[in-house]
């Protein structure tokens, strides 16, 4: 009798601690940050019935740490846009019932988690809205999440930094030599290569030079604005790092830049000062420069920014 209890006791302890192993492991542990905005799509204006303060209370309830969108960033995140997912509450009522779920975005524009619907049939909206949006946050406390900064995302721009200065001290080491001639080709291509990818990029034959295209993430910007350029691979995408005018938030998308069949020159989606999305066109000049055309009363007016 002894042993069978043994048995059953060491049984138990094998079941809950595989329990509490999958419990701590959130789909959410490699965030740190919830990026709250100051409307959602479905609501006329911001806040309305509360629903983005309570969204924000209700992720901090449960561990998160949280922003509204457009304030100012702590400087990880900055560095890291991939650090934050952004909060989207998605309404799917009817006339009778408040129906909501809660989605994650990550930088690469990826819905990485939406919570189970929640429900209300509250006939007042205020009331009906934050009992649903509290019903939905249930799957979300569930979750135990917990951030884990192991698991945290890093872009290729971060590494591509690291690489650079590792080149940097392995090129203090390196005794000097005579110079080389360099082929004319190989001087030709190397011109023509976006300032973005000189660092990263060896030299390329013309043929090779057609592919090129910038690789990781580079700060590029003009008087008024400055925005990382991450390369997600098919795309590029383009975050704020500081603007001029207060119609841009730091951290927010501002364009996405879609690879076409010529070289380093790309189908654009950039908002405008008045948040409206305009499908353009972009390219990158022999000396690195980003240009991009968009229309201003009539006119196509070409906005260039210098990698900085």
């Amino acid at each position: 009798m002894p042993k069978r209890l043994f048995f059953f006791f060491l049984l138990s302890m094998a079941v809950l601690g595989s329990n509490a192993a999958g419990y701590a492991q959130s789909p959410l542990d490699s965030y740190k940050y919830i990026i709250v905005p100051k409307k959602f799509d479905f609501l006329r204006k911001e806040n309305q019935y509360r629903v983005n303060s309570q969204t924000k209370y209700l992720f901090e309830k449960n561990g998160f740490t949280t922003l509204l969108k457009g304030q100012d960033y702590p400087d990880d995140l900055i560095s890291n846009p991939c650090l934050g997912v952004e909060a989207n509450v998605i309404d799917e009522s009817n006339s009778f019932t408040s129906k909501v779920r809660v989605s994650l975005t990550n930088c690469q524009d990826q819905v990485v988690y939406t919570s189970e619907q929640g429900i209300s049939k509250e006939k007042d909206y205020a009331k009906s809205y934050s009992l649903a949006l509290n019903n939905a946050f249930k799957s979300i406390a569930q979750m135990g999440y917990q951030y884990d900064p192991n698991l945290a995302i890093v872009p290729s721009f971060a590494s591509a930094k690291t690489e650079e200065s590792k080149a940097e001290i392995a090129d203090s080491e390196v005794t000097q030599e005579e110079p080389v001639s360099e082929p004319a080709s190989a001087a030709v291509a190397a011109a023509t290569v976006p300032a973005a990818t000189a660092a990263t990029v060896p030299a390329a034959t013309e043929t090779e030079e057609k592919e090129t295209s910038p690789s990781g993430a580079v700060t590029y910007g003009n008087d008024n604005i400055a925005f990382f350029l991450i390369d997600q691979g098919d795309k590029l995408v383009a975050y704020v790092v500081r603007s001029a005018s207060e119609n841009y938030a730091q951290g927010e998308k501002i364009g996405t830049f879609e690879k076409s069949s010529l070289p380093n020159v790309y189908r654009v989606e950039w908002k405008d000062m008045d948040k409206d999305i305009e499908k353009t066109t972009g390219y990158f000049d022999e000396q690195g420069n980003l240009k991009i055309d968009v229309k201003r009363n009539g006119k196509v007016e070409v906005l260039t920014f210098t990698k900085e």
